[in-house]
């Protein structure tokens, strides 16, 4: 396994919160601990998601130079392919999450990345049926 977390929006949306008083500071410290240890994994949705509530122009770019920084997972069209396969698997058991997610995990399961987000339920009930890990600070 490559060792490296594929860190969701709802953990990147505490490490960049302004507000450390409305900060998850434990997950905010996660991301800061995956970072450092040079072990953070991005993919385009997920930047996108977290680009469009940039404050400013200034900050956008700033997050932009931040982001090319960490390991790109690109969803290439096979990536596609695949998700639409776990999508139609997880709706037969009653599951149903966000297209970005469903890549999220889909790029996870391909890649043996383990996925860090702040308490999603739905990355639980994806984990065991796309075969990826959530990552534990606990465990690591």
């Amino acid at each position: 396994m490559s060792g490296l977390i594929l860190i969701d929006t709802s953990a990147w949306i505490e490490y960049l919160r302004e507000d450390a008083l409305k900060r998850d500071q434990a997950i905010a410290e996660e991301v800061r601990r995956v970072i450092e240890d040079d072990r953070a994994a991005i993919t385009e949705p997920v930047f996108i998601e977290v680009a469009v509530g940039a404050r400013d122009r200034r900050q956008l770019d700033k997050w932009r130079k931040a982001f090319s920084e960490f390991h790109l997972y690109s969803t290439e069209p096979a990536i596609w392919l695949e998700a639409v396969d776990h999508g139609f698997a997880l709706g037969r058991k009653g599951i149903r999450v966000p297209v970005v997610d469903l890549l999220i995990g889909t790029i996870a399961s391909r890649e043996e990345l383990k996925v860090l987000h702040k308490r999603e339920k739905h990355f639980s009930l994806m984990a065991p049926v796309m075969g990826f890990d959530e990552y534990s600070p606990a465990q690591d």
